[in-house]
């Protein structure tokens, strides 16, 4: 599954309801300036959140990660940020 899009805000995704790993992420900032994004999953039966990205994004610029992070039954992907971000995570 993709999970792909752009924000400037925050945003939340639909609880997923197997577990599932999030094998991949890019996060691209679409403005003239730095932006401040937090990636994080949050674990809907324990109310705990994990981050797995939070920092400051260059202008024009990509973070990414291919660190594979194991997702429970339940989690839901969240993304904040500053300004305009186009992001795009793979989860299998």
């Amino acid at each position: 599954m993709v999970i792909k899009g752009t924000t400037s805000g925050s945003i939340s995704g639909t609880p997923l309801n197997i577990p599932c790993t999030l094998k991949s992420f890019y996060l691209t900032n679409n403005t003239g300036g730095s932006i401040t994004v937090t990636l994080a999953i949050g674990d809907n039966l324990t109310g705990q959140s994990v981050k797995l990205f939070s920092k400051s994004i260059a202008a024009n610029e990509t973070e990414s990660s291919s660190v594979e992070v194991k997702i429970n039954s339940g989690s839901t992907v969240y993304i904040s940020t500053s300004g305009s971000l186009d992001y795009y995570l793979t989860i299998l």
